[in-house]
């Protein structure tokens, strides 16, 4: 491995695996006849493939529209996204039963299919939303036919838009580490943020992060368990203090 790929391996710390990928498929590109799909990629896995490929070789990201936090990653030329994703709804009885984003999180991540095969998810009133990759939507019609305590039907329909309801803060933190951010978001010392992030409590960009070293980056999502999720927006040093201002968007 050359010094390189050592420097990339420790700013993208994390993202190994991905990297090494990417390296492979530059080199296959040329060789390659079609369009390749990576799947639904989190934030920081999109910051990370732009910065690897850059503009080496032709590729485009779509969550089916604009603002999706998930986003499928596609290599090659003249794509057609509808080729790949599909948004798929269901309606469930509200009346007695509340689902949440969580629900069904849950729900899909049980079905057994890879996570990169699903993009954003959200409950808007009585009707669930959720993409996917194409070539599994016939499986999940099938079979994901209950979540929670509910009986639900998926249809394939028109690609929908997640109306995102946010509250803007600004911390100052010593540092972008996971451990200080978390410390300024649920309002307690750094060594209980740390004990918090151990016992797995803090998702970043829906994977459980227990490394409280991890540097934190704009656009990643932080969920917080009992604490809600945040989007960071900003993060700038002041150049006197030396501190970091962090600007996040809590979901509501």
């Amino acid at each position: 491995m050359n010094r390189v790929n050592n420097n990339l391996f420790q700013h993208f710390k994390g993202y190994e695996s991905l990297i090494k990928k990417l390296n492979q498929l530059q080199e296959k590109y040329d060789q390659t006849d079609g369009n390749i799909s990576l799947g639904f990629c989190n934030s920081g896995e999109i910051t990370t493939i732009k910065s690897i490929l850059a503009d080496k070789i032709p590729y485009n990201f779509f969550g089916g529209y604009d603002e999706a936090i998930r986003k499928i990653c596609i290599i090659g030329e003249d794509i057609d996204f509808k080729d790949y994703i599909c948004c798929l709804a269901g309606s469930y009885n509200k009346k007695f039963n509340k689902l949440t984003h969580r629900d069904i999180k849950g729900a899909i991540y049980n079905s057994g299919i890879d996570l990169n095969k699903f993009g954003d998810m959200w409950v808007d009133d009585d009707k669930i939303y959720f993409y996917c990759c194409k070539d599994v939507k016939n499986y999940l019609q099938n079979n994901l036919n209950r979540i929670g305590r509910c009986t639900v039907k998926f249809e394939e329909v028109e690609f929908k838009k997640q109306i995102f309801k946010f509250e803007e803060y600004k911390y100052i933190v010593s540092s972008a580490r996971l451990d200080s951010v978390v410390s300024a978001l649920i309002r307690k010392s750094r060594e209980k943020a740390k004990d918090f992030i151990n016992a797995g409590f803090v998702n970043v960009n829906y994977q459980t992060i227990e490394d409280f070293t991890y540097l934190c980056n704009n656009n990643d999502i932080l969920s917080l368990r009992t604490h809600g999720r945040y989007r960071i927006i900003d993060i700038e040093k002041n150049k006197k203090s030396g501190k970091i201002i962090i600007k996040v968007k809590k979901f509501i």
